[in-house]
């Protein structure tokens, strides 16, 4: 009995080459980790700064509204690290669950 390999061909810069189907699923496979990726450090950074940004804000506006120096900006800027931490801190016990 003779052992004879399938091959598929595909149009390549006007020639006809044989390639591998599973590299095509491979390749999709580690552009969709890449992806994931960036999805997991664009969270992650949007997670650290939002709070610390609003909270920045909240205190210049609280600040001029009360006229007292710079304590609600310092105030918000440390309660937005503390949520930073929080929510760093959730996506990562997400991360290592899922």
């Amino acid at each position: 009995m003779v052992n004879r390999k399938t091959s598929t061909y595909r149009l390549d810069n006007g020639t006809w080459k044989e390639f591998d189907p599973k590299s095509i699923k491979e390749k999709r496979e580690e552009k969709s980790r890449f992806l994931e990726g960036i999805q997991l450090a664009s969270n992650l950074g949007f997670e650290i700064a939002a709070p610390l940004v609003l909270g920045v804000i909240g205190g210049v506006f609280l600040d001029n509204k009360f006229g007292v120096g710079p304590r609600f900006v310092l105030i918000g800027l440390g309660i937005g690290f503390v949520i930073s931490v929080i929510n760093t801190i959730r996506l990562i016990i997400k991360l290592i669950n899922s």
